[in-house]
């Protein structure tokens, strides 16, 4: 099935009903009698122990068996001290402990779960006082700081404001505080899902966040730079919280990443940039029109109109079915109208996720593609198709991963795919609907010259950076009968104005190799050695290029050098 669709609350927002003030009324919280027993509780964590340990696809990987069990032995000594919400909150916890954003205790609320990445549905809890409740404004993380995108009845009107406080702590201090309940599987991951947590009244509570959640103070600070504090307090926990979006006030503008989150995928012309905006919302399936016909359809309109360059946005992605990944890829590898570097652009987020990460690895392998926004919120190796599994007595789902999904590289422990472009959304760029990532992918303009794109990544994203490019050119049929012996000179070259002298043997070593006859390439990687202080190879360099070209001054000049220190 799909993935849903984060709004910037967290809260997914596909069949939703907006709520009005009127329905949303301050809730007690649960104190005494219990909602369960102690024993049931207990039974509970016992069965969330052994689901772990015999139905993940490897629970292990990021924390040890011993450190588990003993986090398990000490819940179910603390179980009698706390009240039924921590203990929800704590059981999260635990399974957050296993490093895996796929695998968690799924927060019970009116709409589901809290984190909103099921594919499948989440059944309520055996007892509806277990559900959390949210408060009536929800929290983003922008490149400015912790913000309030939505809200809902008469919080409206602070839509927009910094989080300078949030309960007892500071915005940053609360997020690192309620990091322990989120099921991520990165850093970048918590970027998404420690705003949500914080709109949860139960996780601040257990989380020492707040004295009493039921009275969340907020220091905020509105557009104009004045501070205030307000107070909050948690809404019904049957009724579905729909938060207003910025965007969604009278006269604001809707930006066109923001413009239709819930259709899985759609595409637009900008004219005025020979560009196509292409947003992939979800990896699925839709009623008419399948992810293959899609990309078809895509494939065609770029080739039958003035098209320059191709963005595809994957920031509201969170998942669904890679298996569906193939037709984009082979419709984007197969046209070498945008299949150039400069040409085609895909921004990246917090939660590009799961199938998403896997579409994302695949671009990053089979296609010219740059990436532009924030670092992904997935793991490029990943544990995924979580299966659900019912704790007997509280009727919690527990989600846990049955496949390990691996990057096309070797390196398994890769935490993220990172921009080439990096661009952050501020949250002045929300509210006035602007967009610097898409922007920062129109506005690029690509080094003309293979030299001028190696040496832009390297810039960038160093050595790594730039062998991906020359890899991509190396080994695509369009570019690999290309001479570049000239780039890679120039290229080194620079690298050697850098005092680079590691990295400038490398690219002369390859130049060297394609082109064992050539005096250019040996001079050049006898004097990257002899900077890197490698003295006999720098001296057998140059000497073989004085066979090539015998009696050459600098050559000689350079190989007397090497003599020198090696005497």
């Amino acid at each position: 099935m799909a993935a849903l669709v984060f709004s910037l609350s967290g809260v997914p927002t596909p069949a939703l009903t907006r709520a009005h003030a009127s329905t949303h009324t301050s809730v007690p919280a649960q104190k005494s009698p219990r909602i369960l027993s102690v024993e049931k509780w207990r039974e509970d964590l016992h069965f969330l122990v052994d689901k772990v340990e015999t139905n993940h696809r490897f629970p292990f990987s990021k924390i040890t068996k011993e450190a588990f069990e003993g986090a398990a032995a000490d819940l179910q000594a603390r179980i009698p001290s706390l009240s039924d919400h921590d203990i929800v909150v704590e059981m999260a916890a635990l399974v957050a402990m296993l490093g895996d954003g796929h695998s968690r205790l799924s927060l019970p609320v009116a709409q589901g779960e809290a984190q909103g990445r099921a594919h499948t549905e989440t059944p309520a809890p055996a007892d509806r006082d277990l559900l959390l409740r949210r408060y009536p404004v929800s929290f983003y993380l922008f490149g400015d700081g912790l913000s309030i995108p939505g809200a809902i009845g008469s919080h409206t009107e602070f839509i927009g404001a910094q989080v300078v406080r949030i309960g007892r702590m500071t915005a940053a201090e609360a997020l690192q505080a309620v990091r322990r309940v989120a099921s991520v599987d990165n850093e970048i991951g918590h970027k998404l899902s420690g705003p949500m947590l914080l709109g949860l009244a139960e996780v601040c509570s257990a989380c020492g966040v707040v004295d009493d959640m039921e009275n969340l103070p907020l220091l905020i600070r509105d557009t104009a730079g004045k501070e205030s504090e307000i107070v909050v307090k948690p809404q019904d926990p049957l009724t579905p919280v729909a938060y207003i979006q910025a965007f969604e006030l009278p006269g604001r503008p809707v930006p066109l990443w923001l413009k239709n989150r819930t259709d899985p995928h759609w595409f637009e012309y900008l004219p005025e940039k020979r560009a196509v905006f292409c947003q992939v919302n979800a990896i699925q399936d839709k009623p008419g029109e399948t992810m293959a016909s899609f990309s078809s359809k895509l494939a065609a309109f770029i080739e039958a109109n003035p098209v320059e360059r191709l963005v595809l946005d994957l920031r509201w992605n969170g998942g669904g079915n890679n298996y569906l990944n193939r037709s984009l890829i082979l419709a984007l590898t197969r046209s070498p109208k945008v299949n150039r570097f400069g040409r085609l652009f895909t921004i990246i987020g917090r939660t590009t996720f799961s199938a998403a990460m896997n579409l994302t690895s695949d671009l990053e392998h089979w296609t010219n593609t740059l990436f532009v926004g924030e670092a992904t919120g997935s793991t490029t190796s990943h544990y995924g198709d979580a299966r659900r599994h019912t704790l007997p007595n509280s009727g919690l789902t527990l989600r846990l991963s049955s496949i390990y999904w691996r990057d096309w590289t070797a390196d398994e422990k890769r935490p993220w795919i990172a921009p080439d472009l990096p661009a952050e959304l501020s949250s002045k760029d929300y509210l006035d609907g602007t967009d610097p990532v898409l922007e920062a992918a129109l506005g690029f303009r690509a080094p003309d010259d293979l030299a001028g794109q190696l040496l832009w990544a390297f810039d960038r994203g160093g050595f790594d950076a730039a062998y991906t490019r020359f890899y991509k050119f190396s080994t695509d049929p369009e570019t690999a009968g290309i001479d570049i012996q000239a780039d890679l000179h120039r290229f080194g070259r620079a690298l050697l104005e850098k005092a680079k002298f590691a990295e400038a043997v490398q690219v002369f070593w390859q130049n060297a190799a394609d082109h064992p006859d050539s005096f250019e390439a040996h001079l050049d990687l006898g004097e990257a050695y002899l900077g890197a202080g490698k003295k006999d190879e720098a001296a057998k360099s140059l000497e073989k290029a004085l066979s090539l070209k015998p009696g050459d001054a600098r050559a000689k000049e350079l190989l007397a050098k090497a003599k020198l220190q090696h005497p």
